[in-house]
C-alpha cells in the first residue's frame, strides 16, 4: 500500500468515526495544533470551492507559535466547534476572531 493510500484509508476511518459521534482521543487533541482568532472562509481552489480556516496557530510542527496561517481544505468540521480535520492534520479550534475573554466584540 502506498503512503497516500494509507493516509486516505486512515482519514476515511476517522471520518466514519466522527459521523457516528466519535471524537479524537484526548492525547490527539492535546498534541494537535490550535488555531486562535480563527475565521472559516470559502475559497476558490481551481475549479472548486473549499472551506479553509485562517487564524493564528500554536503548536504547529512547521510554523512558529502565533504565525498567521490558512489551512488546506477542511474535510471534517466538529458540530460543537471543538476541532476540524484537513487531509494533512487535525486542528483544535481556540478563540474565534472577534471574541475576547468570552465576550463578543
Amino acid at each position: 500500500m502506498t503512503k497516500m493510500k494509507a493516509i486516505q484509508k486512515q482519514l476515511q476511518r476517522e471520518i466514519q468515526s466522527y459521523t457516528r459521534g466519535g471524537v479524537p482521543i484526548p492525547l490527539e487533541l492535546l498534541q494537535a495544533p490550535r488555531i486562535d482568532y480563527w475565521v472559516a472562509e470559502v475559497r476558490r481552489r481551481g475549479q472548486e470551492f473549499v472551506l479553509v480556516v485562517a487564524g493564528d496557530v500554536v503548536k504547529h510542527p512547521d510554523m512558529d507559535d502565533g504565525a498567521s496561517i490558512q489551512t488546506s481544505a477542511v474535510v471534517w468540521w466538529d458540530r460543537h466547534n471543538r476541532f476540524f480535520r484537513t487531509v494533512n492534520r487535525l486542528y483544535v479550534l481556540g478563540l474565534k476572531a472577534g471574541i475576547t475573554g468570552g465576550v463578543r466584540q
